[in-house]
């Protein structure tokens, strides 16, 4: 929803504003449906131009990036803040150009003029005309002195000054507002891209005329790097420009704009980039990176609304059903790439999908309770075929549809929906994608996803990570981009997908305050993001499993580039672009991947690098260690007399608390002991008593109950063993069945969270229980233990020389 003020703000007109766009409709074609961006950009120069300056180096560096913008926005919004800070900030060059047309009211043409050269004369007499017609004594000055100039960056405007200076017939109104050096009258300097010769300017000028202002237009050359110019002109050289040269500069403004759809992890991107890059100024502390939603960018450029729209399948959460479904995530909150079962649970419609989902989730817990599980599916199925298939079937009206699910969805349930969505809801075919699809690839001038039909149904659920160096796109919640006539389904399946789905809408939201909370915004415009209520009402917020996003982006088919890495003379390495690295850039140290340093770094050979598996051997040695120390431990635990173990059962390869189990059923029998277990348990903690059986069977080699609630009744309360021992079994349990692949992918888990990170505690509640039961970790102190161990001797970063994308 569009906030009343930013809509406000967009409709702020001015008198001194409608005069300039007066001059500026009949040099830009784009004026009038640029008019409400210009506004708004308007309101951002004024913002920081007009603010009280409260000591000599109170510098501003603003950063104002606009997404989702039409390929003429640009240059639009760098002819007009070259008219507004030349003809309203610069009192001289709007004084000359009035004096040039009231001595000459008329086109002067020399003669022997070709007609590209009468109609250069003409443009330029049109322009004068129209600067005197409009810009009348009515209009207020903004407040500059005879010794300021600014600074103006912008690559298309410094090539048409150029091109007008050296070429005859070539007219564009730049070359009558801008100088390119000090002695100018104009007010206005541009720059030429080079940064020397924008030192040199400063270091020439010694202070004589103050420079307040520098507006820089970010664009990148041809291998997708910055201009160097706006790039090196950081928060160190400005305070340098001040204190050697007294150049008295006050805001730097930089300018970014996008045509690329929206993403907000593209916005994090953009600001992690030039905030810590190019303002020196830590991400969470900024106050000057302005930004706007896919709405207001919308608003802006009128666009229509893409046909989206959304249905909400849920149960109130006071209802007898909602308490099933609380049992039920109870239930399988420890599967395995439970995200994915959620996926295909939310895909279920006949009942061959649910006698084989529920076969599915007995075979991953074999202790699940059986029972509570049947309520569930009734309950989903009647959800689907009371309220949901009408839906579907009064969407579908009989035409082609493509569903949207995620990637790794086992085949028999599409083929199940397909022919459910055909037999049942009317569709004339169904193709089946990922999310992928929906990413949008350029052809000529738009953007376009690679789906075909117009319609298109969204069943499944991806999470966007924001923020994160692994963050999905497109997902579920970044709005998706649809080509001309497409119109899309999406359906925001509580039931299945909470508290997972409503947890992430709200980070979504959270991480778009965190982007869009400039000053300029919450003080100014007074629209900052407002969040919803935190849903804990709906359970509470469940850990993402890298894993399984491991999975996704494998079964998705990406393509990893390989990175080729000089660190000198025959000294390189290659590594996957997606590959994990620290990073030393300068004091700071962050971990990114190999693609970040090429894209963030405008030079990449300022920074050290050690990628992260470096650390992989010293944390397989320590596990092996551990591994030692735990036989050990384990050992000491039997030969503990209050256990009264046998020499034999000591040196059993079975499981001591099955053994003690077995003590226990031989002196009051398998039922008591089963019932006192069960006892205290809420009915959906309970196993069947078959799965009790199990345990008792000398041929059954489980090293744990499934579920951490049952490990803890067992183990800990029932049969009074210290919780030491179930930690160990856990780690022993992790290591058995956790291959090399999923080995790497903790190691990479565990760094990325924990390596670079002060406060423990926080480093400790972000962990997987797969990964603290991996590398044995029962509390933050274990953490700080393993770091320490890790990194003495490990760490060892490495200038770059050169880097490149690997040829062969």
């Amino acid at each position: 929803m569009l906030h009343d003020n930013f809509i406000k703000t967009a409709k702020q007109e001015s008198h001194e504003f409608k005069a300039l766009l007066n001059i500026l409709s009949s040099l830009n074609l784009h004026t009038k449906e640029g008019r409400k961006l210009l506004c708004v950009l308007n309101n951002i120069i004024d913002y920081y131009i007009n603010r009280e300056v409260e000591y000599s180096d109170d510098v501003k560096m603003p950063i104002v990036y606009f997404p989702l913008c039409e390929d003429w926005a640009q240059m639009l919004c760098e002819e007009f803040v070259a008219l507004k800070m030349s003809l309203l900030w610069g009192k001289s060059t709007r004084t000359n150009i009035l004096s040039s047309y009231k001595s000459k009211p008329f086109i002067y043409l020399p003669e022997k003029v070709n007609k590209k050269e009468r109609e250069a004369c003409s443009k330029h007499f049109r322009f004068k005309r129209d600067v005197a017609k409009y810009l009348t004594d009515d209009i207020l000055d903004m407040p500059s002195n005879a010794n300021e100039k600014c600074f103006f960056y912008s690559r298309t405007l410094s090539d048409e000054y150029n091109l007008s200076l050296k070429t005859k017939g070539h007219y564009h109104f730049i070359q009558d507002v801008v100088g390119d050096s000090f002695s100018t009258e104009k007010s206005l300097i541009i720059l030429n891209g080079d940064e020397d010769e924008v030192y040199k300017k400063i270091e020439q000028n010694d202070g004589r005329f103050k420079i307040p202002h520098i507006f820089l237009f970010l664009q990148k050359n041809i291998d997708g790097r910055n201009i160097q110019l706006c790039m090196k002109m950081q928060r160190s050289t400005i305070k340098e420009y001040n204190e050697d040269y007294d150049a008295g500069i006050h805001n730097v403004i930089a300018f970014l704009f996008s045509q690329k759809p929206y993403r907000l992890q593209r916005i994090y991107e953009n600001k992690h980039s030039l905030v810590e890059r190019w303002q020196r100024e830590k991400f969470a502390e900024t106050r000057d990176f302005i930004s706007f939603t896919k709405a207001e960018m919308d608003y802006l450029f009128e666009r229509q609304e893409p046909c989206i729209d959304f249905y909400e399948l849920g149960c109130e959460i006071n209802a007898e059903e909602y308490q099933i479904k609380n049992t039920f995530d109870f239930m399988i909150q420890d599967i395995v790439h439970e995200v994915k079962l959620r996926n295909e649970l939310a895909i279920c419609f006949t009942d061959q999908s649910l006698s084989k989902i529920k076969e599915e989730i007995l075979n991953l817990n074999s202790e699940v309770n059986e029972e509570y599980t049947d309520y569930f599916l009734q309950l989903i199925h009647n959800k689907y075929k009371t309220e949901l298939t009408e839906i579907l079937y009064n969407w579908i009206k009989f035409h082609e549809i493509a569903v949207v699910l995620d990637y790794n969805i086992d085949v028999y349930y599409k083929k199940q929906l397909k022919f459910f969505l055909q037999s049942k809801c009317g569709a004339s075919s169904v193709n089946f994608y990922t999310f992928k699809n929906f990413k949008a690839h350029k052809d000529g001038l738009v953007f376009l996803n690679s789906i075909h039909e117009q319609k298109i149904l969204v069943l499944s659920m991806l999470n966007h990570c924001t923020g994160r160096s692994w963050a999905i796109y497109p997902n579920s919640f970044d709005q998706y981009h649809l080509n001309p006539g497409q119109s899309v389904l999406q359906i925001n399946n509580k039931i299945v997908f909470d508290p997972r789905y409503s947890w992430y809408s709200y980070r979504y939201e959270e991480q778009l305050r965190l982007l869009l909370n400039s000053n300029y915004r919450v003080r100014y415009v007074k629209n900052g993001i407002q969040l919803p209520d935190k849903p804990i009402k709906i359970g509470i917020e469940p850990k993402e499993d890298e894993d399984e996003q491991n999975v996704r982006d494998r079964q998705s088919g990406v393509e990893q580039n390989r990175v080729k890495v000089s660190f000198g003379p025959r000294q390189h390495k290659v590594l996957d672009e997606y590959d994990f690295v620290l990073c030393k850039y300068m004091d700071e140290i962050s971990i990114c991947t190999i693609l970040d340093v090429l894209r963030d770094f405008e030079d990449p050979t300022v920074i050290s690098i050690q990628p992260l598996t470096d650390f992989y051997q010293p944390l397989e040695d320590l596990l092996d260690n551990e591994e030692r120390r735990a036989g050990e431990g384990e050992l000491m635990i039997r030969n503990n007399p209050k256990y009264c173990l046998t020499d034999e059962e000591k040196l059993s390869s079975r499981e001591m608390w099955k053994i003690l189990l077995g003590h226990r059923v031989a002196q009051y029998g398998e039922q008591v002991v089963y019932n006192d277990i069960m006892k205290p348990l809420l009915p959906a903690e309970r196993i069947q008593f078959i799965s009790f059986k199990r345990w008792l069977d000398t041929s059954e080699n489980s090293v744990l109950p499934r579920s951490r609630r049952m490990q803890k009744r067992v183990i800990e309360e029932y049969l009074q063993i210290e919780g030491l021992y179930t930690r160990m079994l856990r780690h022993r349990k992790s290591r058995i069945s956790t291959n090399t692949e999923g080995k790497n992918i903790i190691f990479r888990t565990f760094l990325i969270h924990c390596l670079l990170e002060t406060d423990m505690k926080k480093a400790y509640k972000e962990l997987s229980n797969e990964v603290l039961d991996y590398l044995n970790i029962g509390s933050e102190n274990d953490i700080k233990i393993i770091l320490d161990l890790i990194k003495d001797g490990t760490i060892n970063f490495r200038l770059i020389k050169s880097i490149s994308y690997d040829q062969r």
